[in-house]
């Protein structure tokens, strides 16, 4: 399994391996493991396991039960890499983050390094 690579921005994660960046939730016990001295209590804001869960506006409803059309999908992917400044042939609406790590990691030649993960944010 690829280290991350060492040109990557120090931090906590760094030099550790590509599959603990791809696990996504949960897992509390780990990431404790991980960085012994973080601040405690830890608070994990999974989706589904947040205690003080977000409550959607009620006109938001439907939105919640039916699956987004293909042109719907189209249309938040290219307003989404207007947004953010970024090509839209690289933007992709996913129904959550570890799907989404999991195929950077799938679709990565063999042994590339993976240098680092960002949040999304308005590049300029």
């Amino acid at each position: 399994m690829a280290k991350a690579s060492s040109n990557a921005a120090a931090s906590p994660a760094q030099g550790t391996h590509v599959h603990a960046l791809m696990e996504h939730g949960g897992r509390i016990d780990s990431a404790q493991a991980l960085y012994p001295h973080a601040p405690r209590p830890w608070l994990d804001l999974s989706t589904g396991i947040n205690p003080c869960a977000w409550e959607p506006p009620v006109d938001l409803a439907v939105d919640l039960r039916n699956l987004p059309s293909p042109a719907a999908l189209a249309m938040l992917e290219a307003v989404a890499a207007r947004h953010f400044g970024a090509d839209p042939a690289r933007v992709v609406a996913l129904p959550g983050t570890e799907i989404g790590l999991r195929q950077h990691q799938v679709r990565r030649p063999q042994g590339q390094a993976v240098d680092q993960y960002h949040p999304v944010r308005r590049i300029r």
